[in-house]
């Protein structure tokens, strides 16, 4: 509830005012041509008030279309923001998550879940300007009418549409353990959609197309049978709903006829309540239908506070001169085998070299200091104090490359300003200059999605471009030259002594280049972390 609160901060009031006003106006317009009708159909009827009646529902129609034309172009650009602000919102609580726990959900997953909850937080606003006033607004008319003929036959229609009301309603809420099922289903097939597009040119090499269809369609299948059960549920509904409204009918043809044998003219009450039970009736069905998306709402926020309302690991140590890890145990989940960090040891300007072969633990001790996962057993000391909710700020440069879908430059600066020259410097430096030359639009060149335009080697310089120039005290780097040949390689070495000479860092690798660059060196031996001496 406090996170939900919080969000009607990014709520313009003012628009909000502005909105709601408008569409009083405008409403009052609209049902005030049922009060037209009834106050000039009455017996006799002459041409009289047939000109009086035209020239009313005229002047009403001319200021409803004014009213709606200015309410329409408030409310659109006000939903729109309502929206994009509740998944800038969720963004930035998802930034706040400590990497471990955002790998344990799908990111098709959380950004159907973002997407669909953000989506849904804005049909609450819309559920107030498009169907609660105008409901109010017929409401409170209908309430006038009914009660200046006959208190009891007022008392008696009021109650039929509190009636009808409280059951739509009621029946909506019974809904939220369909839309639960039905949405979490959605968000399966979303991700796993969303998945093999991602990884389609995966698909396409391994030529596994029957594999990745079969895996959709038994999402989609389950997807289309919670569908099926909860539009099931809603076809009861509408129903019910339906029957209701025809009683409200009923009874007014019941009371008109019970005045006309009574001796008195039902006619003017009898247009009135026609025509607005019309537009009661839509408001109401409208209304309800809206509590669903409310219902929705509060059913996905749900799911979404699982995912996001994780521990929040945001302090960052960044003044330090002794760090150390004794005792550590860890181990994944899925494997059994431990990994074990007797005595790591490193002061604040070492660079130290991490080496052993793959599988063994090396980027997990990575991982491990950077705060993305946590020790099993053991602990994190820095200058003789033990960390707890705390992570080193650190550049982690990971062999693992994914750059924007944006231009050159934007992927290397991430916002500061950086001169042309100074990259393009770091390019000759890289042995990109080359590549740089043939780029058509120089800095401005889109990378495409994850970088897809250019070939590992280059993502992987770049990657190491972007981490030197975020310019922190602190660096990690897993790899850094995987996928680099010898000569590319001993350009990168040449680059870190260069431009990190003077910072603190850790390379794991399996290159004996970089690991001359550090003054001290571990290795791990049966998936003992061990110092060389």
């Amino acid at each position: 509830m406090k996170d939900v609160k919080s969000m009607f901060k990014f709520v313009n009031k003012k628009e909000l005012v502005i909105v709601t006003f408008l569409d009083v106006l405008y409403n009052l317009s609209v049902y005030g041509t049922s009060f037209a009708l009834s106050y000039f159909i009455t017996s006799p009827l002459t041409k009289n008030k047939l000109i009086h009646l035209l020239i009313s529902l005229g002047i009403l129609y001319i200021v409803s279309l004014f009213l709606k034309w200015i309410y329409a172009k408030k409310e659109q650009v006000f939903l729109y923001n309502i929206q994009l602000d509740a998944e800038q919102y969720f963004y930035d609580k998802l930034q706040e998550m400590s990497v471990a726990d955002i790998k344990k959900y799908h990111t098709g997953y959380i950004q159907h879940c973002i997407s669909e909850t953000a989506t849904e937080y804005a049909c609450f606003f819309e559920t107030i300007t498009t169907n609660f006033i105008p409901l109010i607004v017929g409401i409170i008319s209908f309430i006038y009418m009914t009660l200046s003929q006959s208190f009891v036959i007022g008392s008696l229609l009021l109650l039929l549409v509190v009636i009808t009301f409280l059951i739509r309603t009621k029946q909506s809420k019974s809904k939220s353990k369909y839309m639960a099922e039905f949405s979490k289903n959605k968000g399966d097939y979303n991700s796993a959609i969303i998945d093999f597009i991602q990884n389609i040119f995966t698909t396409i090499k391994l030529d596994i197309r029957e594999f990745s269809s079969n895996i959709i369609k038994l999402k989609r299948k389950k997807y289309i049978n919670s569908l099926q059960e909860y539009e099931n549920y809603n076809a009861k509904v509408k129903t019910t709903f339906d029957f209701f409204i025809d009683l409200i009918y009923i009874f007014v043809i019941v009371v008109s006829l019970i005045d006309i044998v009574n001796g008195k003219d039902p006619l003017s009450y009898l247009v009135f309540y026609i025509s607005i039970i019309g537009k009661i009736s839509t408001e109401l069905s409208g209304f309800s239908n809206e509590i669903e998306h409310v219902v929705k709402f509060w059913v996905l926020k749900k799911q979404l506070d699982e995912i996001l309302n994780s521990e929040d690991i945001s302090v960052k140590v960044r003044n330090w001169n002794n760090l150390e890890i004794k005792e550590g145990i860890f181990s994944y989940k899925d494997r059994s085998q431990k990994i074990l960090i007797p005595n790591f040891n490193m002061k604040f300007g070492d660079k130290v070299s991490v080496m052993g072969e793959s599988g063994q633990g090396k980027t997990t001790i990575l991982n491990i200091l950077s705060g993305t996962y946590p020790l099993n057993k053991g602990s994190i000391i820095i200058d003789d104090k033990t960390i707890v909710n705390k992570k080193l700020d650190v550049a982690f440069i990971s062999q693992e490359v994914e750059l924007y879908n944006l231009s050159i430059r934007n992927n290397l600066t991430l916002g500061k300003r950086i001169s042309d020259e100074k990259l393009i410097n770091m390019f000759e430096d890289a042995g990109l200059m080359e590549w740089y030359s043939n780029l058509k639009n120089g800095l401005d060149e889109i990378v495409g999605e994850k970088g897809i335009k250019l070939s590992a080697g280059q993502r992987q310089r770049l990657n190491i471009i972007r981490g030197i120039l975020i310019d922190k005290d602190v660096y990690f780097f897993d790899e850094p030259t995987s996928n680099l040949d010898k000569e590319s390689e001993e350009k990168i070495v040449s680059m870190i002594d260069k431009y990190l000479k003077n910072k603190t860092y850790i390379i794991v690798t399996h290159r004996e280049n970089l690991k001359k660059l550090c003054n001290k060196h571990y290795v791990f031996k049966n998936h003992t972390l061990l110092e060389e001496k």
